[in-house]
C-alpha cells in the first residue's frame, strides 16, 4: 500500500474500532453506522455525501485515500449483492443417489 493509504489496523485505529470489526465490514458481515461514516468523513476532511457520490460508477477520487476507499466500498457492495443474490435464489443441491 501508499504511504497515502489507510490499511485495515490504521483505519480501525483512528475511528476508535477493532481491526476485526473493520475487517468484517470489508467482507460484508458488519456495517458502518452513521456515526462511524462521520467519523470516516471528519478523517478525510470531505462530506460524506460527496465520498458516498463518489462510489457511483465512473467517478473516482484523485486522492489516493478516496480512491482506495472506493474500491474497497465497491467490493463490499458487490460482495452484499452477491450474498443477497443467494439467498434469493439459492442454489439446489442433487441428492446423493
Amino acid at each position: 500500500m501508499s504511504q497515502t493509504s489507510l490499511d485495515q489496523r490504521s483505519l480501525a485505529a483512528a475511528l476508535g474500532l477493532s481491526p476485526a470489526f473493520v475487517s468484517r465490514v470489508r467482507h460484508g458481515e458488519r456495517c458502518f453506522t452513521l456515526d462511524h461514516l462521520r467519523r470516516i468523513e471528519t478523517l478525510l476532511g470531505q462530506p460524506i455525501g460527496e465520498l458516498l457520490s463518489l462510489a457511483l460508477p465512473g467517478k473516482r477520487s484523485r486522492d489516493p485515500r478516496i480512491a482506495e476507499l472506493q474500491t474497497r466500498a465497491a467490493e463490499m457492495l458487490e460482495t452484499a449483492n452477491r450474498i443477497r443474490r443467494m439467498a434469493i435464489h439459492p442454489r439446489t443441491r442433487k441428492a446423493a443417489g
